[in-house]
């Protein structure tokens, strides 16, 4: 069984890109704080590349930014990238099934002059060179799952930066 579900604050924001065969997909980094403190009592965090596909993708460039918390059910995949001085490379990745907005379900904005600085600096991100090289390249869609994505979901919000849903009964 390979199966693996996190929830944490999004690193970046995610960026929809199409396979050579035309199939949406996206990828995010996102930051899992550590349950249990390190020796000066301070929560250490885990970053974790998520990839999603079809809808899903879509669906998550549309509504998801940098700092926002999710929930992330998914399996591990592996990629071995050739780097270019013959060395590979193991990347390590979340393929997702369902990705759940924990803060609500709200449009990015869109226009640039309403955009906070974050969103430059992921702008200014260099594009990535060589497919097989990069790790940010487009994974192979022979990885792509078949299409399974439910719209956001706006009855949750969070009490604290623990990630704890609660839900919201409309009053």
């Amino acid at each position: 069984m390979n199966r693996i579900v996190l929830v944490g604050r999004l690193e970046n924001t995610p960026e929809l890109r199409h396979t050579s065969t035309g199939i949406p997909v996206a990828n995010f980094s996102l930051s899992v704080r550590r349950s249990i403190p390190n020796g000066q009592g301070r929560y250490e965090r885990d970053v974790f590349r998520v990839v999603t596909w079809r809808r899903l993708a879509e669906t998550c460039c549309k509504y998801l930014e940098r700092g926002r918390m999710i929930a992330v059910d998914g399996k591990l995949q592996n990629r071995i990238l050739q780097a270019p001085g013959g060395d590979r490379r193991v990347i390590v990745e979340i393929h997702a099934d369902d990705v759940r907005f924990l803060e609500g379900a709200r449009p990015r904005e869109t226009d640039e002059e309403h955009r906070e600085p974050v969103h430059a600096q992921v702008a200014a991100k260099p594009e990535p060179q060589e497919m097989n090289h990069e790790e940010d390249s487009i994974p192979s869609d022979d990885h792509a799952p078949s299409e399974n994505v439910e719209e956001p979901d706006d009855s949750f919000f969070l009490d604290d930066d623990m990630g704890t849903p609660i839900e919201i009964d409309g009053n």
